[in-house]
């Protein structure tokens, strides 16, 4: 079973001239052999190129030299037990964007998801850095590849240009335990905890802000600043007393105007039936109206219908004695001839009516319809007339209005100057009390927002709440100490079995000296202890980093972990080595020995390396021979 494993299968490229050239490879180890510069980095970093390169462009993901000199990569693949064809044309028009899987375009994001998805790896957001101030990103394929793939120039560090966090996450998606840190929920905590943090700075400028304004301009004389719908219910009680008290007044002083009353009760006839009475004239004539609408749009249905009617009566009578003259198959003629069988197919004829019976039904149906049409056109002059009538009333109320309007206007003409003065100090204190009447009302609408507010911090608390259960539940699950021991045994294995094949102490140390110490909030690389970089040299740090791999691929075959059980090495070259302190002349074959032993006991694994030679490794060889200049 290979359930979640990657394996090579084959790789070719073509140049621009057509030619194809093409390698193979096997489970197990493949070693890319040949002299310097004959081409072995270049296949490696095609086939990185085809499975899922995230590059804008060909040439930075290959160079130069290999865009100008190929113009398409197929690599050949088998993920989760199925064959796939991957492919690169970035010289074809709008290739240089696409991914071809079996032949089907597609982007790198959408690959990403479908060979996590073919593994069994869950797809999971992670932070970079502080989970609630920075951002959140998904990890990908093509991060995870990284572990898997280590190019020549990536042998400075353990994973070099990944951050902490970065690394931290594929390590925690390798062992299983990406769900347990990373829950869904999690990403939705921080979201909702943001939103929260958001709310509640506003609500406290909101009412903050709006109380301040508030006491500045209606001068409630709160305490404190204090807002809250009581104190404005009791401004608005008093200010309601203070108006009634002016109306009431008002009144008075109109009633007591020359001992007559008269324009009070025209002000009253004038203010409130007139207005009433108007409004309910206008109702009316709109309910006139549209009743009148629809009884125009059935006038126009049963006319098409009496229409209808009258041509399939005049259609039938007319067609009816027509008969066939020719035969419809040979166009021969024949004979019209009465009986009780069909003169032109011998059969019987059916039992239909004649064609004055159903005249006769057409007729009936034509009368009903009259009819109908008929008592429509009276509804509709009952109505034009009831609405001729109601714009009449209409004018006359009108009228009437504007003559109590004239009335007013001549008895405030005719009235004393000190009613006048004393009305006009009423209405003038009225419009002002009317005034901040809507101020309050303003401020009460503005504090319900401020509610509102409230109610959604609560209920966002609440959700947070089923959150945080949700995530202290998953992350219980996590055992981080068992994860760590798998992947330290996996490296110290490596390191017993290196000096087992070199008949030396390669690793100088003492046995489980080194170790990945992976918790939920980091992963440390260490030695003895200590951070790794404070003990290694150069040529130990090599064997330190072909240990963590080593180890990751070692776990292909637990239960609950997630690597997929395929390792490129591309190790630098010599004048490259040098320069990192590496001594690689006749330790390829020792560094590799371990993982011949570790893939003879599952066949799932596989992995690609280059050199020079490894003279007495038993594996399966590509030979590159053309030096390139």
């Amino acid at each position: 079973m290979d359930d979640g494993c990657i394996r090579l299968l084959s790789a070719s490229r073509e140049d621009v001239d057509g030619v194809r050239e093409a390698i193979e490879f096997e489970p197990g180890l493949n070693l890319i052999v040949g002299r310097p510069n004959t081409g072995k980095t270049s296949w490696l970093r095609l086939i990185d190129y085809t499975m899922g390169s995230t590059k804008d462009s060909p040439e930075d993901a290959i160079g130069d030299v290999l865009a100008q000199r190929y113009r398409s990569c197929t690599v050949s693949v088998r993920v989760a037990g199925v064959e796939y064809v991957l492919s690169r044309r970035w010289q074809e028009h709008g290739g240089r964007t696409r991914l071809y899987v079996n032949n089907r375009p597609t982007t790198p994001d959408e690959f990403s998801r479908f060979v996590l998805a073919e593994i069994d790896a869950p797809l999971i957001r992670y932070p970079k850095g502080n989970p609630y101030g920075g951002s959140w990103t998904t990890l990908s394929w093509r991060t995870l590849f990284r572990h898997m793939y280590r190019r020549e120039d990536q042998w400075t560090e353990l994973m070099p240009k990944q951050p902490e966090g970065e690394f931290h996450a594929c390590l925690l998606e390798f062992c299983g335990l990406a769900t347990a840190v990373f829950p869904p929920a999690l990403a939705a905590l921080v979201e909702k905890r943001r939103e929260l943090e958001g709310l509640v700075s506003r609500r406290d400028n909101y009412v903050t802000t709006l109380a301040s304004v508030t006491e500045e301009l209606l001068g409630l004389n709160l305490p404190e600043g204090d807002l809250a719908a009581g104190a404005l219910d009791q401004s608005l009680t008093a200010l309601h007393a203070e108006m009634n008290a002016l109306v009431v007044r008002r009144r008075q002083l109109l009633d007591g105007d020359g001992g007559t009353g008269t324009f009070a009760e025209t002000e009253h006839r004038s203010w409130v039936d007139e207005s009433n009475e108007l409004v309910e004239v206008l109702a009316a004539m709109a309910g006139a109206r549209d009743r009148l609408t629809e009884l125009e749009r059935m006038k126009h249905v049963l006319s098409g219908q009496v229409l209808t009617l009258r041509r399939a009566l005049v259609s039938g009578r007319t067609l009816s004695p027509l008969k066939t003259t020719a035969c419809p198959v040979c166009d021969m003629p024949v004979t019209p001839r009465e009986g009780d069988t069909c003169y032109l197919c011998g059969g019987p004829h059916p039992t239909t009516p004649s064609i004055e019976e159903a005249a006769q039904r057409i007729e009936y149906e034509l009368a009903q319809l009259q009819e109908e049409l008929s008592e429509n056109d009276e509804l509709i002059e009952a109505i034009n007339h009831s609405v001729r009538e109601l714009q009449a009333h209409e004018r006359v109320i009108r009228a009437s209005s504007a003559r109590g309007r004239a009335a007013e206007a001549a008895s405030r003409t005719s009235a004393r100057s000190d009613l006048d003065a004393a009305l006009q100090q009423i209405d003038m204190s009225l419009g002002g009390l009317s005034a901040r009447e809507q101020q309050l009302i303003n401020v009460y609408n503005l504090l319900t927002q401020g509610e509102s507010l409230a109610e959604q911090i609560a209920s966002l608390e609440q959700r947070i709440s089923v959150l945080e259960n949700e995530i202290r539940d998953a992350q219980s699950e996590a055992d981080f100490e068992s994860a760590s021991d798998k992947l330290s045994d996996g490296m110290n294995e490596y390191f017993m079995r290196l000096n087992a094949a070199a008949g030396d102490q390669l690793w100088p140390f003492e046995n489980d000296s080194a170790s990945i110490d992976l918790r939920k909030t980091n992963a440390s690389a260490l030695v003895e202890g200590r951070n790794y970089r404070s003990k290694l040299g150069g040529m130990l740090s090599l064997y330190f980093y072909i240990a963590y791999h080593y180890s990751l691929l070692r776990t292909s075959s637990m239960s609950g972990f997630n690597f997929p059980g395929l390792l490129i090495l591309d190790f630098p070259p010599d004048r490259t080595a040098a320069t990192l302190g590496l001594q690689l002349s006749g330790t390829e074959g020792f560094v590799l020995r371990p993982f011949l032993e570790l893939m003879s006991s599952d066949p799932n694994l596989q992995v690609v390396a280059t050199g020079h030679g490894y003279s007495g490794l038993q594996a399966h060889r590509v030979e590159t021979r053309h030096v390139w200049v």
